[in-house]
């Protein structure tokens, strides 16, 4: 009898390609399971688009999209990349089947490397959820511990790989806590949903090894074999795949899992700029930019 796993996701029309990419690379690893896959979008989510992800997967796997009105997320702060798609998770206790039990909640910017059943079987140990340390956060932006109220000593999670206890999430009221916290205290939120459920579980969560969401910011030559250990790899920050100027080591593996998938004519949009950037490094001189758009190669602005 083949193991069957749940798992939840949230996007929007501009996120259902990296969402689909992330779960081609789950279920490549997993190809002796099945899966009941929960996709949080938005109540305008083009047709044309859930069909291209539903075009993408044909054995194993029972996909449902799930419309979600903004109106329980309106208001709640939204720049740069983010939308009110990523506050979807938020609502998974009253948007999921109450009969599930757990699910394994991923970002769309994730790659899975490999066989992550020992995640999906961890004991979580009566705590709601399970969650891998932001060190980032913890290391450079102390600062937001304190903007968020964590008590002394417990630790800020990174949010993008969450493995749930639904049945303790919900009688938590965790999701809906984090909601109420979003929208009283607007300028204490840093990282919008995950400052909130860090927020609202207050480090009361079982803490996972980083092999299950390893982070961009881990990405530096002495943690390589940390790297190629990791089974669920998260492409945080800047770091995207499907941007010119990613230099992250596993960014190819983004693209052997999009060619298995309905949006196989993806290009990866750049300009002169980025290439110039590309070949002189991030931090190009002023000179360096005059001189090549004297010799015609970056044409501004």
């Amino acid at each position: 009898m083949k193991r069957s796993y749940n798992i939840v996701t949230a996007c929007d029309d501009n996120f259902a390609q990296h969402t689909t990419v992330m779960l081609a690379s789950l279920f490549s690893h997993h190809q002796e399971c099945s899966f009941q896959v929960f996709i949080l979008v938005p109540s305008d989510f083009l047709e044309e688009t859930a069909a291209k992800i539903t075009a993408s997967f044909t054995t194993n796997v029972r996909l449902k999209i799930i419309r979600v009105s903004d109106d329980a997320v309106s208001e709640l702060k939204v720049d740069g990349h983010v939308t009110k798609a990523a506050y979807f998770r938020l609502r998974i206790d009253e948007l999921l089947p109450a009969a599930l039990q757990r699910v394994l909640y991923l970002d769309p910017d994730i790659i899975v490397t490999g066989d992550v059943t020992e995640l999906f079987e961890t004991d979580l140990l009566d705590f709601p959820f399970g969650a891998v340390p932001d060190l980032f956060i913890e290391v450079y932006r102390r600062e937001i511990l304190s903007k968020i109220e964590l008590s002394e000593g417990a630790h800020y999670f990174n949010s993008g790989v969450l493995l749930i206890d639904l049945p303790r999430w919900r009688s938590l009221n965790i999701g809906a806590r984090a909601i109420t916290y979003c929208r009283s205290n607007r300028d204490a939120i840093t990282f919008w949903d995950q400052c909130a459920l860090n927020h609202a579980a207050n480090g009361q969560f079982y803490v996972l090894d980083q092999k299950w969401n390893f982070q961009a910011y881990s990405v530096f030559p002495e943690s390589s074999a940390q790297l190629h250990s990791a089974k669920i790899v998260h492409f945080t920050g800047k770091l995207k795949p499907w941007h010119f100027l990613c230099t992250h080591p596993l960014k190819h593996s983004y693209f052997e899992c999009l060619r298995t998938t309905a949006w196989t004519d993806f290009k990866v949009h750049w300009t002169y700029r980025d290439l110039i950037k590309r070949i002189l490094g991030p931090t190009m001189s002023r000179a360096a930019v005059a001189a090549a758009r004297r010799i015609r190669i970056w044409p501004g602005p």
